[in-house]
């Protein structure tokens, strides 16, 4: 009786060897899994930060642009000076290439048979997010009558456009809705 009673006590001991075990791998699959989604979300958090601060570049530049028509549109009209000059002319394209490119990293072409002689982050269909920013350069490059009146409004629409783009994407409403 002495014998059963400790290889039924051995018995027992394996099975809760076994079962704690078990619970153990459990609780470590489930850690890894928690992990693993709490890294992909810091990931997400972190490029929209740097989406962030990309689409604020964008915008002090698309608005810098903007106050700097309506400025020589109104001297114009007064001292009948001509628009942009040629330099600031130059450094908004410059900038404004620039931070299309760099959109091109966070958004990039979506594929088409479309420019396949093209780089390959030309190559397709531009995301809508880069249009209003493409527009503003081309409005710039291309030498649109820049003391049109009309134009500082297109700069303000592609501005709002851009903006509306943009939240499209990082969605502030779902931001809110977690951090309340």
């Amino acid at each position: 009786m002495e014998n059963y009673s400790v290889e039924f006590i051995a018995a027992v001991s394996q099975a809760i060897a076994a079962f704690l075990a078990l619970f153990a791998l459990i609780v470590s699959i489930a850690t890894f899994a928690r992990q693993l989604r709490l890294q992909r979300w810091e990931l997400r958090v972190q490029r929209e930060a740097e989406v962030i601060r990309w689409t604020s570049s964008c915008l002090l530049t698309l608005s810098q642009v903007e106050e700097d028509l309506r400025l020589h549109s109104a001297l114009a009209r007064n001292v009948n000076e001509a628009g942009l000059s040629m330099e600031n002319r130059a450094r908004y394209r410059a900038e404004l290439s620039a931070l299309i490119d760099l959109g091109r990293v966070f958004f990039p072409n979506e594929p088409m048979n479309k420019g396949m002689a093209n780089p390959g982050a030309y190559r397709g269909h531009r995301p809508e997010v880069l249009d209003p920013l493409v527009a503003a350069y081309d409005a710039l490059h291309y030498g649109h009558d820049l003391q049109n009146p009309d134009l500082i409004e297109d700069f303000r629409e592609a501005r709002r456009m851009y903006v509306s783009e943009v939240q499209g994407y990082i969605d502030p409403q779902s931001y809110n809705r977690i951090r309340n």
